[in-house]
C-alpha cells in the first residue's frame, strides 16, 4: 500500500510538472509573440520615418522571436529590395512560400532583367491567389520582352479582376498607343487616380496635333524613354528607321534607349549609324564616348572625344 501511495504521489508530481511546464511554455510563447509584434510595429514606424537601419534591426529581432512569420519575412525582403540587394531579398521572399512572396520575387528578377524567371514567379503567385502585384509583374515582364500581345492580355485580365486597377489601365494604355492613340485615350479616361496620366495625356495631345507619322512615333518614343519603358521606345523607333532609313534623330534616340537599358553593344552600333548618316553630328560622337566609358574602352573613348572636339574647330 505504501509503495502504491509513493508511486501515485510521484505520478501526481510528474503530472503537475508537466502541467506547469505547459503553462510556462504558453506564457513564454505568448511573451515571444507579443515581443515580436512589438519589434515588428516599431520596425514599421522606423520605415515610415525612412530609418532603414533601425527598421532592419527591429525586424531582425522580431524574426528571432518569430522565425516563420510571413509578414516579417516580407518586410525584411522589402528592405533588401529597396536597397538593391536583390539576392538577399529573394531569399526572404522565397521563405514565405506565399502568393505575395512569389509576386515580389518576380519583381526582383524583373529588376535583374531575368524576365523568364520573373514571369515564372508571377505565374506561381497567381496560381495561389489572383493579385494586382503579380498581374503587373507578369505584364511588365512580357512588355520588357516586347511580347506586347501577351502583355495586353495580362493587363486586361488584371482590370477584369479589379476594374479600379489604375496601374493596369495605365500600362494597357501605354501598349495601345503603339497602334491606336484613340484607344489609348479611351483607356486613360477610365483611370480615377494616377499621377502619371497627366503627362501621358499631354504627350498624346501633342502627338495627335501632328500629321507626320514619324514625328508622332519619335515623340511618343521619347516619352517612353523618360518613363523608362524602353521596350516600347525600341519598338516605335525600329519601325521608324525601317521605313525612313536616313532619319538621324531616330537613330540617336534609339541609341539612347539601348544605352539607358544597358545594352551597350547595340547602343554602339546605333550611334555609329547616326554619325554615318551625319558625320558632323557631335551628339553622336559624345554618346559614343559614354558608351566606350561604360565598356571600359578608354582608347575609343578618347578617339571619339577628339572627333567631337574637332567639330568645334
Amino acid at each position: 500500500m505504501r509503495k502504491f501511495f509513493i508511486a501515485y504521489l510521484i505520478f501526481l508530481l510528474f503530472l503537475a510538472y508537466g502541467f506547469f511546464t505547459y503553462l510556462g511554455g504558453l506564457k513564454v510563447n505568448s511573451w515571444r509573440i507579443q515581443t515580436s509584434e512589438s519589434y515588428f510595429k516599431k520596425g514599421e514606424e522606423e520605415l515610415r520615418e525612412n530609418n532603414y537601419e533601425k527598421a532592419f534591426l527591429d525586424f531582425q529581432k522580431a524574426e528571432t522571436l518569430k522565425p516563420f512569420s510571413q509578414d516579417i519575412q516580407l518586410e525584411i525582403g522589402g528592405l533588401y529590395y529597396s536597397l538593391g540587394f536583390f539576392d538577399s531579398a529573394k531569399k526572404y521572399y522565397l521563405n514565405t512560400n506565399s502568393s505575395k512572396g512569389y509576386a515580389r520575387l518576380s519583381k526582383c528578377y524583373f529588376e535583374e532583367k531575368d524576365y523568364d524567371q520573373a514571369i515564372d514567379y508571377a505565374k506561381k503567385s497567381l496560381e495561389i491567389e489572383k493579385n494586382q502585384e503579380a498581374f503587373h509583374g507578369l505584364g511588365l515582364s512580357f512588355m520588357a520582352q516586347e511580347k506586347f500581345n501577351e502583355a495586353r492580355s495580362i493587363f486586361k485580365e488584371a482590370i477584369s479582376f479589379d476594374n479600379n486597377d489604375d496601374r493596369g489601365h495605365y500600362y494597357l494604355s501605354l501598349i495601345l498607343a503603339l497602334e491606336d492613340l484613340g484607344l489609348a485615350e479611351k483607356e486613360i479616361s477610365l483611370i480615377k487616380n494616377d499621377s502619371d496620366i497627366e503627362d501621358f495625356l499631354k504627350i498624346l495631345t501633342e502627338v495627335k496635333n501632328h500629321s507626320n507619322p514619324y514625328f508622332q512615333k519619335v515623340s511618343l518614343a521619347n516619352f517612353y524613354i523618360e518613363k523608362k519603358f524602353y521596350s516600347l521606345s525600341k519598338h516605335l523607333l525600329n519601325q521608324v528607321i525601317q521605313e525612313k532609313t536616313n532619319y538621324r534623330d531616330a537613330y540617336l534616340l534609339l541609341g539612347k534607349t539601348y544605352f539607358l537599358d544597358e545594352d551597350y553593344q547595340q547602343a554602339e552600333e546605333t550611334f555609329k549609324k547616326a554619325i554615318e548618316i551625319d558625320p558632323i553630328c557631335k551628339e553622336g560622337y559624345l554618346f559614343l564616348v559614354e558608351v566606350y566609358n561604360k565598356l571600359g574602352d578608354s582608347d575609343n573613348s578618347e578617339k571619339y572625344l577628339q572627333k567631337a572636339n574637332d567639330l568645334n574647330l
